[in-house]
């Protein structure tokens, strides 16, 4: 068990560079007003769910992405101070039904996007990845050479799978035809 580095300081953020594989992945608030006192990120709520009415401390240095949902306000200076350690702030609606943002890579920050043409570009790689994807959605290896026995296989499991829900739910379902020059058709 890897021990969370004791972080020194105001909120103990001048200096903090916690890896996101130490954090908690998210961490959602609603009908709360989220603020700074005594140099700690606090939130005050009106209660929701198991969550009492009061004044709560917010753990801001292990989590990943906080979702605040209706009914929050929050000020810019917990914004500032989120956005300083990388914690992403997402604006989602009740149930988290909808998200209204989504976080922002620094600008300065290429490297998922440089890996992903790196791959994307190599034939081989390409096809490795479309093959794990496959493996992970499905739960079946995969040996297929070609981009295309790939697709013919995970269309016969959709109209496996609409066959088996139109005769479920009473849905006359036959066919359903693809043609990449037009959209999608479907046939009475």
């Amino acid at each position: 068990m890897e021990v969370l580095p004791i972080i020194k300081g105001r909120l103990g953020l001048e200096s903090i560079n916690l890896s996101h594989k130490f954090r908690e992945p998210f961490f959602y608030i609603e009908h709360s007003q989220i603020f700074i006192s005594s140099g700690c990120i606090n939130f005050t709520t009106s209660g929701y769910d198991n969550l009492q009415p009061g004044t709560y401390q917010f753990p801001q240095q292990h989590i990943s992405i906080l979702l605040i949902g209706p009914g929050t306000s929050i000020t810019h200076d917990v914004m500032r101070i989120l956005n300083n350690q990388g914690t992403y702030i997402l604006a989602v609606a009740e149930d988290l039904t909808k998200c209204y943002s989504q976080p922002i890579e620094p600008s300065d920050f290429s490297e998922i996007a440089r890996r992903q043409t790196k791959y994307w570009s190599n034939e081989k790689s390409r096809m490795r990845i479309a093959r794990l994807m496959f493996e992970k959605r499905f739960n079946e290896k995969v040996n297929d050479q070609n981009i295309e026995t790939l697709r013919g296989k995970e269309g016969y499991r959709i109209r496996a799978a609409y066959s088996v829900l139109g005769k479920k739910y009473g849905v006359n379902w036959r066919v359903r035809k693809f043609d990449r020059k037009t959209q999608i058709k479907p046939i009475p």
